[in-house]
């Protein structure tokens, strides 16, 4: 349960998160907060203008450090630094520089530890694992027509297909 993991981390400010390590702990949290929003109402709120929820306030005020440590571990999955998350300090422009760094996938090992996801990039510098199969031979690519009709999306079309049989590497957006 990744809830559990961002809580058993509490206070762990190094390291990398996945997308849905954030992601689960975020929706998590949310609704755990919309719960205690409606307890609040029914038990009653405090305060001078009976605007203040204790239950949510409690429970805000517990997985405000874990909120952060999962976000700054979420931005060294990116490889930026966890001061990124001051960027939020910034209304609008700043949330949305922060959800754009969270919603975007692991990169490979870098300065903050290994992928977490496990996978091996081209960096990774173990050795192959021997084939227990013979190697299908590359499969090629489809036969292009020596002139192409002159439609705007057959220059799309051959480099889906390239990239299909991995023979181009994806762009770089």
């Amino acid at each position: 349960n990744h809830y559990l993991t961002v809580l058993k981390k509490y206070a762990t400010f190094s390291g990398r998160a996945t997308r849905s390590e954030y992601w689960f702990f975020a929706l998590f949290s949310f609704i755990i907060s919309v719960v205690l929003g409606f307890l609040d109402g029914v038990i009653g709120k405090v305060g001078a203008d009976k605007t203040i929820g204790i239950l949510g306030s409690i429970y805000s005020l517990a997985v405000l450090i874990p909120s952060i440590a999962v976000m700054a571990r979420r931005l060294h999955d990116t490889n930026r630094s966890g001061w990124w998350i001051l960027i939020g300090l910034i209304p609008i422009i700043g949330w949305i520089v922060l959800f754009v760094f969270s919603v975007l996938d692991s990169g490979p090992d870098n300065k903050y530890g290994p992928n977490p996801k496990g996978m091996r990039t081209a960096t990774a510098t173990a050795a192959p694992a021997a084939p227990s199969a013979p190697a299908a031979a590359p499969m090629a690519a489809p036969e292009m027509p020596s002139n192409p009709p002159s439609t705007p999306n057959m220059k799309n079309e051959a480099f889906l297909i390239r990239f299909l049989v991995k023979e181009e590497p994806p762009p770089a957006w």
